[in-house]
């Protein structure tokens, strides 16, 4: 069965970056909750956006009562001026309009409060083979540009690695395939094949990957 992160290795950037708790945390794409659950240790209260209904279907199975789940996006927090302790975007800043995004984020800050933006890096192994089907680099690219243009100070930075932990080839494969609820085609199947070399053997098939974060503030 596949695993994504078993060392918790991003979810280790929490601990980085709130070592005590944050009041309110505004969790932008918290998606299917993997990493919610690791965020509402680090607040009072969590409010985890995302604009899947299904995947918060799923992250209700796996979040404490602390956290509330909503469909929505980094460009329109319902949320007052200064109504929260931190802002998290979790691997998504680049899948909105970023520099309005970060705005809205500072917008609900509390005084001398923090933004999280966690995203992935291109070129790993493990973005290039999910590249084959959708290559979202171009969209890093506008992310992190927006980071930088937006006035925000940058408090700490950094890379960490991360695992894909897959049964075999196969399962590689129709995961990724799946993923864009797709059916697997030999054309882009021989490119994750070449993409995969040698290792394409391995029982388990480990694939590396990273995230990069960002820890601001105005």
């Amino acid at each position: 069965m596949m695993h994504r992160d078993i060392e918790n290795n991003e979810a280790g950037i929490f601990n980085r970056c709130f070592g005590s708790r944050a009041g309110r945390i505004v969790e932008i794409g918290c998606g299917n909750g993997r990493l919610t659950c690791h965020l509402e240790k680090h607040a009072e209260s969590v409010l985890g956006l995302d604009p899947c209904e299904a995947d918060l279907d799923q992250a209700r199975q796996c979040v404490g009562t602390a956290v509330q789940l909503a469909v929505g996006s980094g460009e329109a927090i319902p949320l007052e001026n200064g109504a929260c302790g931190a802002v998290v975007f979790t691997l998504s800043l680049h899948h909105q309009d970023s520099a309005r995004a970060l705005k809205e984020a500072a917008r609900t800050l509390n005084a001398k409060e923090r933004i999280l933006v966690i995203e992935p890096k291109a070129n790993t192994l493990g973005a290039n083979l999910f590249a084959v089907i959708d290559d979202e680099s171009h969209r890093y690219v506008i992310a992190e540009a927006a980071i930088q243009d937006s006035g925000l100070k940058v408090v700490d930075y950094g890379d960490v690695l991360i695992h894909w932990t897959f049964e075999d080839y196969n399962e590689m494969v129709e995961y990724i395939f799946g993923y864009y609820g797709l059916n697997p085609d030999p054309e882009r199947e021989s490119a994750m094949a070449a993409l995969t070399g040698a290792r394409k053997n391995d029982i388990p098939l480990i694939v590396e990957d990273e995230t990069r974060f960002w820890l601001l503030e105005p």
